[in-house]
């Protein structure tokens, strides 16, 4: 990456952290990077890297990630594909975000989404999965326009939520991230908002318990050996190029 590649990736985290160290906040930021189709192509995979280590959360969609690496559309289904999806994962991990707290979200529509960290890659069922509900609703999915976008807002309000101890955030705002989505794609337009005894409802349905269905329903691990060991001795504080200190995510 050269400089003025660089600087035009660096540029949007200055303004940030400069407008965070007027506003004087109390926790260090989370950056999460929903790339555009224009950057998922492979000769922009070793710029895309080095822009890694500016963010916390990297998360294209499978189309988006097969792009980046130079490949065709998979079929996840398959056990050759599932290991090349893991490969890319764990290459972007390590070649990309380094040591620090990071995982790389890839979505996959009706199918979930796949959370990759340093210490497990999962799959996270789609709410209106078999998974969640015990039966398959794809007929409630109306227009998936957006799903991607609302799925990422929530994901972030799930990494700055308190999930208790043992819990990961990266894993924990998959969660978030399936239940905004399954709002989002119900129907043509924004869902609808009601209010019944000082609760709020959308689409006649509750938020908490839509999450606490995911919650319930877990993740799938991938493969029989979803276990990632470091390449060396993981500690979870350690600062990042633009000085935030690193030491609250508490893993499984």
């Amino acid at each position: 990456m050269n400089e003025v590649e660089r600087k035009s990736y660096q540029r949007p985290i200055d303004n940030l952290t400069d407008f965070r160290k007027v506003a004087k906040p109390m926790d260090p930021p989370f950056f999460v990077w929903e790339p555009v189709p224009d950057s998922c192509v492979k000769s922009e995979l070793q710029n895309v890297k080095a822009a890694l280590k500016l963010v916390d959360v990297f998360s294209p969609n499978h189309l988006e990630l097969a792009a980046l690496f130079g490949e065709e559309e998979r079929n996840i289904f398959l056990k050759s594909e599932l290991e090349m999806l893991r490969a890319q994962c764990n290459e972007l991990l390590t070649d990309g975000f380094g040591k620090k707290p990071s995982a790389v979200v890839v979505r996959r529509g009706d199918l979930g989404c796949y959370v990759a960290t340093d210490i497990r890659h999962s799959w996270y069922p789609a709410y209106y999965s078999k998974e969640v509900l015990g039966f398959q609703a794809s007929d409630n999915v109306k227009d998936p326009t957006g799903g991607g976008n609302a799925f990422l807002g929530a994901y972030c309000i799930g990494l700055i939520t308190d999930h208790g101890e043992g819990q990961c955030q990266f894993e924990m705002a998959a969660h978030y991230g399936s239940v905004a989505a399954s709002f989002a794609i119900q129907q043509h337009g924004v869902p609808h908002l009601t209010h019944l005894a000082d609760r709020e409802y959308w689409n006649k349905d509750s938020v908490q318990e839509r999450l606490s269905k995911c919650i319930k329903a877990g993740y799938s691990p991938p493969m029989r050996m979803e276990k990632v060991e470091p390449t060396e001795p993981y500690t979870s504080e350690g600062f990042d190029m633009n000085g935030i200190k690193y030491s609250r995510i508490v893993r499984k």
